[in-house]
């Protein structure tokens, strides 16, 4: 028998190292003598253990998938995970329950971190553009996300309504820089929410200095009193925090000092704290092992309320917090396989990082359905080619691709942060953990 070619080792502290069997997600700690061990063995097609130490090895790793007779068992154990996984891919992609649209790309703020700026002065979606998009989803829909721009601006309430005549039994969930929540209360007391995100970037200072007006003027005030009058119908409130290396202890301060300031907040509010996808690797990777830290030790349940990003993150991370096994990806992003997302110019998206740049579309949608043949929801790692022979693969899924700009290269590894967080992420929360 021979080592599989899909194993990474990864050195954590010294002489401690991780193995990964990426073919079924299991993951072994070694000493140096067992990876000293392990580089003897990987030139070798037929391994002969010397001793009874060796043999101990041998079978240990033959048990936890290690090992295979041959190159040819390797490539067949892994066709056959590309068909389970490809299987359960074309399952949720035709089954979608979700839609989401992107009523207009305007909003009256103007954060500088906006990936939206250049889209401002469209449209607003239209009656026959919401009866197309359902029409084009074909699957029943029974949740909806509203989404921008801003999806709560005080001119977009009719075609809310609309929506809302159209599907009164969906469940909503809308994503809104929340300045307008008291205006729209009464709308919302009548829709079934499963929650509201709202972005407050810090404390009152720290948040008016990042999210402000298009005229200047300051938000968080209004935004509070929103959030508050939300809690107090009990309409669950999810805060999103945008984060850089600069307002990452204010955060913090914020969350703190809400969950005990606001009456229904243990029951009603949860918080994602994300840092910004503007920032560079290693501030990104800085601030995850600080909120790695800030959360090692809990369960999963409140992981969930003090940061639910990181109950859906990296499964990597997500092992390190709550010894999740790890499962094999086949794209990067399961967020692909969620939601179609329908915009005002009559293009669809596969996620919301995407929506507004033409070269991401999947397809249209109004005044005609046309989904395109080679898209982000065809792009995984049985049609990357470099993916076919990384051993790496099904630990990132090819990485995102949300910045290119060329839709030629789409079906290009953009892997670069998955290699960064399995080779420096990882040591750095195995430190932590110690």
């Amino acid at each position: 028998m021979k080592l599989i070619y899909n194993m990474v080792i990864i050195p954590v502290e010294k002489e401690k190292y991780l193995l990964v069997n990426t073919l079924n997600g299991l993951m072994d700690e070694v000493d140096t003598r067992v990876y000293e061990l392990l580089q003897a063995w990987d030139s070798f097609n037929e391994i002969i253990p010397n001793d009874e130490y060796e043999v101990g090895i041998f079978n240990n790793l033959k048990t936890r998938g290690y090992l295979v007779s041959d190159d040819e068992e390797e490539s067949v154990i892994k066709s056959n995970l590309l068909c389970k996984l490809k299987e359960a891919s074309d399952v949720s992609k035709d089954n979608l329950s979700h839609i989401t649209f992107v009523l207009t790309y305007n909003c009256n703020f103007n954060c500088q971190y906006c990936f939206e700026k250049d889209k401002k002065g469209s449209k607003l979606m239209t009656p026959a553009m919401v009866d197309a998009a359902f029409d084009a989803h074909g699957s029943d829909v029974n949740s909806i996300t509203l989404f921008g721009g801003e999806p709560l601006l005080l001119s977009n309430r009719s075609i809310i309504e609309y929506i809302f005549s159209q599907k009164r039994n969906a469940v909503y969930s809308i994503i809104t820089n929340g300045y307008h929540l008291e205006e729209y209360m009464d709308l919302l007391l009548q829709m079934n929410i499963s929650n509201i995100q709202v972005t407050l970037d810090g404390t009152k200072d720290e948040h008016n200095s990042r999210r402000f007006l298009v005229n200047g003027k300051p938000t968080y005030d209004k935004i509070l009193k929103g959030i508050e009058k939300c809690l107090e119908n009990k309409i669950n409130i999810k805060i999103r925090i945008n984060l850089d290396e600069k307002n990452y202890e204010d955060s913090i301060h914020l969350k703190n000092s809400l969950m005990d300031a606001i009456p229904n907040a243990d029951k009603h509010l949860s918080f994602e704290m994300q840092p910004l996808f503007q920032i560079d690797i290693e501030n990104r990777t800085n601030i995850l092992e600080q909120m790695c830290k800030d959360s090692y030790g809990k369960s999963e349940d409140d992981i969930s309320t003090s940061n639910r990003i990181l109950t859906s993150f990296n499964p990597i991370i997500r092992y390190f917090l709550y010894k999740k096994k790890i499962s094999p990806v086949y794209s990067f992003c399961n967020a692909h396989l969620k939601t179609l997302i329908f915009d005002p110019e009559g293009d669809i998206y596969p996620c919301l990082v995407s929506v507004g740049k033409k070269q991401l579309s999947v397809g249209t949608y109004y005044p005609h359905k046309k989904f395109k043949e080679n898209s982000l929801l065809t792009r995984n790692v049985e049609t990357i080619s470099e993916c076919s022979k990384c051993k790496y693969a099904f630990l990132c899924g090819g990485g995102c691709p949300v910045n290119i700009t060329n839709e030629n290269d789409l079906h290009k590894p953009f892997c670069h942060a998955t290699l960064y967080d399995i080779h420096t992420l990882i040591p750095k929360l195995y430190e932590m953990r110690r």
